[in-house]
């Protein structure tokens, strides 16, 4: 039982890693794919009791722990980043539509 839940700790860290790499190439459309996946494991692993472990292996749980939140942070700040691209990027749009509609609106009347 204590191997089980170490190897999906491990493969959760995996799919951690992954994604963490995902979100520094900015390949979003699999990072949303795989982040999914992650966050169901997530969950499910983290309803699973570490009670059956050695000392050792909670010292590896808590390590790869560690480095899960480290790794999350890091997500997390690129994330932000890419937000706050998204948003700069709707208020050009909005700024352009509202501008066409401007133009349009002046332009109308010496169409007749």
């Amino acid at each position: 039982m204590a191997e089980i839940i170490l190897r999906y700790y491990r493969e959760l860290y995996e799919m951690n890693l992954t994604i963490l790499d995902m979100a520094k190439q900015e390949r979003w459309d699999d990072f949303v794919e795989v982040a999914s996946r992650y966050v169901i494991k997530k969950q499910d692993i983290f309803n699973n009791s570490t009670d059956a472990l050695s000392a050792s292996e909670k010292e590896e749980l808590k390590g790869l722990l560690k480095q899960l939140l480290d790794n999350e942070a890091e997500i997390t700040r690129n994330l932000r980043a890419r937000l706050d691209t998204l948003k700069q990027n709707l208020s050009s749009i909005h700024r352009g539509a509202r501008c066409s509609q401007l133009y349009t609106l002046h332009q109308a009347p010496s169409l007749h």
